[in-house]
């Protein structure tokens, strides 16, 4: 995908597809929020991988984290905290 500036992640059933661009500015407000398992332990990899993370506010059933990615964008990541 180099050709078309692009990059492909997979991880098990995820697939996930980015967009480069040459004049990129990263979005500090606006953010793609994951839903994901095992939230600590992801937290856990950011933070040994040098991301700080920043605990939210839980709102409808969901724990949130925020952190920004070595690019400067903001992310979310999302666990539910229903039974």
């Amino acid at each position: 995908m180099a050709g078309r500036s692009s990059i492909w992640f997979v991880a098990g059933p995820v697939n996930l597809h980015l967009g480069i661009e040459a004049n990129f500015h990263p979005a500090k407000r606006a953010h793609p929020a994951l839903v994901v398992d095992d939230l600590d332990e992801i937290v856990d990899a950011c933070e040994g991988a040098g991301l700080g993370t920043k605990p939210d506010t839980s709102f409808d059933n969901f724990r949130r984290v925020h952190f920004f990615d070595p690019f400067g964008n903001r992310l979310e990541l999302m666990e539910s905290t229903a039974p």
